[in-house]
C-alpha cells in the first residue's frame, strides 16, 4: 500500500496566516480602577482592542511606554533573512498610535476634519495627559492611597525605592510642576501648603478647560456627522450616537486619544483621601454630558471585559449635596493650617516667654537658691555639733565606766 502523500506546504503556511502575532504591551501597571494609571498608554491599550489584536501587558515605567508586534511568518520561504522574522517594536505614545492606524480595522482622519484631529492631539498630549499624571501624584495623600503600593513596587528601582524618590522623579519630568503661573518650588510630602493648593487649582482650571473644548468638539462633530447623514439619499440614516468622534463608521486613534483622556479623569476612583479630586470629577461629569455618552459607549463596547472596577463610580446625591465647593474645600484647608499655625505659634510663645522670665529674673533666682544653699549648709553645721557632743557624751561614759570596773583590782 503505497504512503499517503505529506500535506501541501499552503496548508501550513495558511495555518501560520491564521495564528495572529503575539503583542506585547509594556505600559505603566494598572491604578486608579483604570487598565493602566498613565493616559497615553491606555490610548494605545484602546487603540490595540479598536484593532482587534491580541495582546499580553508588561509593567514599566512611564517613560518606557512601548509596543512589540511578533512579524508574520506567512509567505516567508526557508532561506528568509532572520530581519524579516524580526519582531517591530515601536516607542512612545505617537509612534504607536502611527503604527496601528495603518491597520485596516480602523479608519484614517477624513480630510475635513484634520483640523480637529490636530486640536485634539495638542488638547490630550500636551495637557490632559500630564495634568492626570501631575493630579495623581503631586498630592501625597491621593498617590499613598493609590500609587504607593500598587505602582511604586512594580517600576521603582531599589535606590528609589529606598530613598522614596521614585514620585518626586515622576514629577520632575511633568511640564505642569514648572509650567503656569504658580510655580511649585519642590515636592510635597505632607500637608499641602496654600502654594501647592494653588497649584492643583491651577491644574484643574486647565483640565475644566480643555475637557470644555472637547466637549465642544464632540457637539460640533456628531452635529456634522448627523447633518451629513440626513442629506444622503443613497444610504439609510445611521442611528443616534452609532458614529465615532470624527463622525466615521470606524474608530481612528483621535477617538484613542479622547477615550484616554476622557476615561482618565471621569472613572479613576481617587479614593477617600482626595476629597478635592473627587469633586472635580464630579463637576467634569456634569459639565461634559456629550463626552461622558460617547466614553461610556466605547467602554461598554471595547473595554467590557475590564468591567467590575472599571466603570462609573455610584453617585451618592446626599453627600454631593453636602460636599462643600472647591473655594470652600480650599478656604477649610486655609482655616486649618491656620489652627495648627497658631497652635505651633503658641508652643513658641510660651517657651520665649519662660527663658526670658528666666533670664530677667537671674540675679533673684541665684540669690534664692544661695539662700537655700546656706540653710542647708547651717542645718548641716548643726547636726554635725549634735553628733560631736553626742560623741563626746559617750566617750565621758565609757571613762567612767571603765574607771568603776578598775576599783575593786585596786582593793
Amino acid at each position: 500500500m503505497a504512503a499517503s502523500p505529506p500535506p501541501p506546504a499552503s496548508s501550513s503556511s495558511a495555518a501560520a496566516a491564521a495564528a495572529p502575532p503575539t503583542t506585547i504591551l509594556t505600559r505603566y501597571p494598572a491604578a486608579l480602577s483604570l487598565p493602566t494609571a498613565d493616559p497615553s498608554a491606555l490610548a494605545v491599550e484602546a487603540m490595540l482592542r479598536f484593532v482587534g489584536a491580541r495582546y499580553t501587558r508588561a509593567d514599566a515605567r512611564m517613560a518606557d511606554l512601548s509596543l512589540t508586534i511578533a512579524a508574520q511568518t506567512a509567505g516567508t520561504s526557508a532561506g528568509a533573512s532572520a530581519d524579516a522574522s524580526a519582531p517591530e517594536r515601536w516607542a512612545g505614545l505617537l509612534p504607536c498610535l502611527q503604527r496601528l492606524r495603518d491597520e485596516p480595522a480602523v479608519d484614517a482622519v477624513p480630510r475635513a476634519h484634520a483640523a480637529t484631529a490636530v486640536c485634539v492631539e495638542v488638547l490630550t498630549t500636551q495637557c490632559l495627559f500630564p495634568a492626570f499624571v501631575f493630579l495623581t501624584h503631586f498630592d501625597s495623600s491621593v498617590y499613598t492611597v493609590t500609587m504607593r503600593k500598587s505602582v511604586e513596587p512594580k517600576v521603582a528601582s531599589l535606590w528609589e525605592s529606598v530613598r522614596g524618590t521614585y514620585r518626586t522623579t515622576v514629577l520632575h519630568t511633568n511640564p505642569f510642576l514648572y509650567s503656569g503661573a504658580t510655580a511649585a518650588a519642590e515636592v510635597p510630602r505632607g500637608r499641602l501648603s496654600q502654594t501647592a493648593l494653588a497649584k492643583l487649582k491651577e491644574v484643574s482650571d486647565a483640565v475644566d478647560k480643555a475637557m470644555a473644548a472637547l466637549e465642544s468638539l464632540c457637539v460640533s462633530a456628531a452635529a456634522a456627522a448627523a447633518a451629513t447623514a440626513a442629506a444622503a439619499t443613497t444610504r439609510p440614516c445611521p442611528a443616534a450616537g452609532a458614529n465615532f468622534f470624527l463622525g466615521t463608521s470606524r474608530p481612528t486613534h483621535v477617538d484613542a486619544l479622547v477615550y484616554a483622556a476622557a476615561s482618565c479623569f471621569i472613572h479613576a476612583d481617587v479614593g477617600a483621601a482626595a476629597v478635592g479630586m473627587r469633586e472635580h470629577q464630579r463637576r467634569l461629569q456634569d459639565a461634559c454630558p456629550a463626552l461622558l455618552q460617547y466614553v461610556e459607549r466605547l467602554r461598554h463596547q471595547f473595554f467590557e471585559s475590564d468591567g467590575g472596577s472599571y466603570c462609573l463610580a455610584p453617585r451618592d446625591t446626599a453627600a454631593e449635596a453636602a460636599a462643600a465647593e472647591p473655594s470652600e474645600q480650599v478656604a477649610k484647608a486655609a482655616e486649618q493650617q491656620y489652627r495648627r499655625g497658631r497652635l505651633q505659634t503658641l508652643w513658641w510663645t510660651g517657651l520665649f516667654a519662660t527663658v526670658y522670665f528666666v533670664l530677667v529674673n537671674v540675679d533673684m533666682l541665684v540669690a534664692l537658691l544661695e539662700a537655700v544653699e546656706e540653710e542647708g549648709e547651717v542645718e548641716e553645721a548643726g547636726e554635725v555639733e549634735v553628733m560631736g557632743e553626742d560623741a563626746a557624751g559617750g566617750q565621758s561614759t565609757a571613762s567612767s565606766s571603765s574607771e568603776r570596773r578598775r576599783e575593786p583590782q585596786e582593793l
